[in-house]
Parts: structure tokens; sequence; C-alpha cells
């Protein structure tokens, strides 16, 4: 299970599906013949044999899963996905892909990789509202009532600086 928190800036997530420790007290996938592992195979199709340099790439619900040969994968979360945006604060949304490792006999087995997301709340842009007037006074448009005179008011369109 690997743990994405957009509200803490992150927005990709990498590990090795096969060197990592999991979930279940620290165990990391081995051969008990002592050969070597490569992953196979994602969500049920083959991973291919162009060599371990080329990963697949698997589009998921909210985000896009690169797994190589060797275990190693990258997860991009897409933050312009709607149910992404929608999660609030609280909520969790999380994301399965199933991978095949085998050994060097072609003897195979399957796990879950999961993703959760984790609730956060967009920051939006904040916009420099403020407001200009060559007159003394209060500019009329900040106020409820209108104030006789000419007045020249300007208003700034461009993002605050922070």
């Amino acid at each position: 299970t690997d743990t994405i928190s957009p509200s803490g800036g992150e927005t990709s997530s990498s590990g090795n599906v096969i060197t990592d420790d999991d979930d279940y007290g620290g165990v990391v996938d081995h051969d008990p013949h002592g050969g070597d592992l490569r992953v196979t195979g994602v969500n049920g199709a083959p991973l291919g044999t162009v060599g371990p340099d080329v990963g697949a790439v698997v589009d998921g619900l909210y985000g896009t899963l690169t797994i190589y040969e060797n275990g190693t994968y990258e997860y991009v979360l897409n933050t312009s996905d709607p149910d992404v945006l929608s999660l609030g604060s609280d909520g969790t949304l999380e994301e399965d892909f199933e991978y095949t490792i085998a050994n060097e006999l072609g003897l195979e087995a399957s796990a879950n990789l999961t993703i959760v997301i984790v609730g956060w709340t967009p920051t939006p842009t904040q916009w420099d509202n403020s407001r200009s007037c060559s007159r003394t006074g209060t500019c009329p448009r900040s106020t409820s009532f209108w104030i006789p005179g000419s007045w020249t008011c300007s208003a700034s369109t461009s993002p605050a600086s922070r």
C-alpha cells in the first residue's frame, strides 16, 4: 500500500513491488530457491519482453501507473480528476493494480499494489482585488452607496503575491 497526500504537495508516489516492505510484518518478495524475481504482468496484461528499462503504463481511475520488470513503479495522480478534486479533507480514494511476479523457472504469484489518496482541499488562486482611487475618500465601488463626484477607479486583475 502506498499513500499520496495532495495537501502535502504530493502528486506522485514511487517504490518497488518486489523489494519494498509490505504491510504484513516487513516481508519482501523473494524466491525460496534464491533466484531473481521479475514483474511479468499488470491488471491481467503481460508486461512484455522489451526489457527492464521500458515500463508498462496503466491508466487507473485517479492517475497513471508505470511499472517496470524489476519491480520499480511510479504512480502519478491526476489532480484534475473530478473525484480527486471533490475528495474533501476527510475523504480517501483507493486504487488497486494487480501485478504478477515470476521467478526464473516461470513460477508465478500475484499481489496487489494499492494506492491510497488521502483527503485534501485544493487551494484556490487568491486574487488581488484591491482598488485605487484618484480622489480623497473611499472608492465608490467599495461602499454600499454612491458618493457623488468624479472618480477614476482601477482594479487589479492579477494573482496576489505571496
